[in-house]
C-alpha cells in the first residue's frame, strides 16, 4: 500500500504543473468575487443602518422645534429644514462616503411621513442646495419637484 503513495504524489505534481495557471486563476477569480460580494453587502448595511437610525430619531419628531431635542452626538446640526409659507415643512439628513461608495438620506415632512433615498448626496451643503433649489410654496409642490428619487418609509419598516 505504501508503494502507491509515490505514484499518487507524482500524479498530483504532474496535474499541478500542467494545470497550475488554470488552478491559480480560478482561485484568484473566486477571491475577487468573494471580496466584491463582501464589500457590496457591507455598503448596503452602512446605508440601511443610517436609515434605521434616522427613521427612529425622526419618529420622535412632531414639529420643527423637536429637532432641538435630538442628542448632540447624533449631529442635529446636519439636518436641513425648510419651512414653506403655508406652514408645511420638510427636513432631511444625509451621510455616506464617495470613496467607499455608499450614501443614504432620510427625510421627514410636516405630515410626519418619512422618506429615504440611496442617491449620492455628498454632504450637508449638497443636501441644503438640493432642498432649497426647489421652487415650491408648499410641501406638496416640493414633493412633486424634488429631483432626488425618494421612497416613503412605511411605519414599522425601512
Amino acid at each position: 500500500m505504501l508503494a502507491h503513495f509515490p505514484r499518487l504524489s507524482l500524479a498530483v505534481i504532474c496535474f499541478m504543473s500542467k494545470y497550475r495557471k488554470i488552478f491559480l486563476s480560478a482561485i484568484l477569480v473566486i477571491a475577487a468575487i468573494s471580496t466584491f460580494i463582501y464589500f457590496q453587502n457591507s455598503h448596503e448595511m452602512l446605508s440601511e443602518n443610517f436609515i434605521s437610525k434616522w427613521t427612529k430619531i425622526f419618529s420622535e419628531i412632531q414639529s420643527p422645534s423637536d429637532f432641538q431635542k435630538i442628542a448632540k452626538s447624533d449631529r442635529p446640526d446636519l439636518i436641513v429644514l425648510r419651512k414653506f409659507k403655508d406652514g408645511t415643512w420638510i427636513a432631511g439628513v444625509c451621510n455616506g462616503s464617495i470613496q467607499h461608495d455608499w450614501s443614504a438620506s432620510v427625510y421627514i415632512d410636516s405630515s410626519l411621513r418619512q422618506y429615504k433615498s440611496l442617491v449620492l448626496v455628498s454632504g450637508y451643503e449638497a443636501l441644503h442646495g438640493l432642498i432649497y433649489e426647489v421652487k415650491a410654496k408648499s410641501l406638496s409642490d416640493f414633493l412633486q419637484e424634488f429631483r432626488l428619487e425618494i421612497h416613503e418609509i412605511k411605519r414599522g419598516g425601512i
